[in-house]
């Protein structure tokens, strides 16, 4: 099914968005060695492209990255850095996409730095397991693709462990995940479900899951007689906050987490109807890299039995009714 008007992509940035600095729009990295399967990570820096080192990391829970407080059963930091030797004084190499939000963005007091719950999860796990981390910043719909090229060795992006993206990569899944609208202040196209939707022009990010529930709708919207919805194309989600608070495009999908932190940041922006999904967040992982699949798993299981995944997930706005115990889907 395609939309009734052409995709526009929309490469450069259209206006600068809080939080959202032009770095979040780098596409594409320099290329690295492929890490070998055995071991998941490559020599410290190996990569020009890497935009920050755990050494700039944000801090971590104490027992997550310190002494390793033991959870349900004999499980310490101790315990899994043993379990996985190879991956001792290794450096990961993390592939994201900084957007707004409270997952992974570019943080306002210094734009080298990424910031979110995410960052403070994976350098929680370096510190656990020992190893240390770089990144590398591309467009959302780079990721994989990257990955698959052995460019990454991880995947932490706010992304969503959909069936689609298992038959690619591997996750490591440790939180569930809402959905809900952005449309402009007072929602003045009375937007107030998504089927509601038919005629309006919906901003999108290229590689989202999102993008599924407008294709479902057109269609719907289309078999019912009524116009279908118009998609705007974007690389990154600021590209399309920005069409929506322009008054370009209608509506933006995103993760309820985001929208939250959108609404409260952008006067001009307000949530419109939330979506009941089951999605869930997970760190991505190649297929043929099971050490550090594996180390991730172990790790934030450790994470969630002493009570540091919850912390860690509340210090950033989210509820704890959104955790359950890590879980690898392949």
């Amino acid at each position: 099914m395609k939309y009734a008007s052409a995709s526009v992509l929309i490469v450069s940035m259209l206006v600068a968005v809080a939080g959202c600095g032009s770095s979040s729009d780098t596409a594409g990295t320099t290329a690295a060695s492929k890490s070998s399967s055995s071991a998941a990570a490559t020599s410290a820096g190996a990569s020009a492209g890497a935009s920050a080192t755990s050494s700039e990391a944000p801090s971590a829970a104490t027992s997550a990255s310190g002494s390793g407080t033991a959870a349900s059963g004999d499980a310490t930091c101790e315990s899994i850095a043993a379990k996985y030797p190879a991956l001792k004084g290794t450096t990961v190499k993390v592939g994201t996409s900084p957007g707004a939000g409270n997952y992974d963005a570019v943080d306002e007091q210094d734009p080298n730095k990424i910031v979110g719950v995410e960052p403070d999860l994976y350098d929680a796990v370096s510190k656990c397991v020992g190893f240390s981390w770089e990144l590398q910043k591309q467009d959302f719909s780079g990721l994989i693709p990257a990955m698959q090229a052995g460019q990454i060795n991880m995947i932490s992006s706010g992304m969503y462990a959909s069936d689609e993206r298992a038959q690619q990569i591997n996750f490591v899944q440790y939180m569930k995940a809402g959905e809900a609208s952005m449309v402009a202040k007072g929602n003045p196209k009375g937007l107030t479900s998504i089927e509601s939707t038919c005629g309006m022009t919906a901003a999108q990010v290229t590689g989202t899951v999102e993008n599924a529930i407008f294709d479902k709708q057109s269609a719907a919207c289309e078999a019912a007689g009524k116009p279908a919805i118009v998609a705007l194309s974007f690389q990154d989600n600021s590209q399309a906050v920005s069409a929506v608070a322009q008054g370009r495009a209608d509506i933006f999908l995103t993760d309820s987490g985001v929208a939250a932190y959108l609404a409260a940041k952008f006067p001009k922006l307000e949530i419109g109807f939330p979506i009941v999904s089951d999605f869930v967040f997970g760190f991505g992982f190649a297929k043929d890299n099971a050490d550090l699949t594996n180390a991730f798993q172990d790790a934030l299981t450790l994470f969630y039995k002493n009570g540091d995944l919850e912390k860690m997930i509340v210090k950033w706005g989210f509820d704890a009714s959104q955790i359950f115990e890590p879980a690898i889907k392949s």
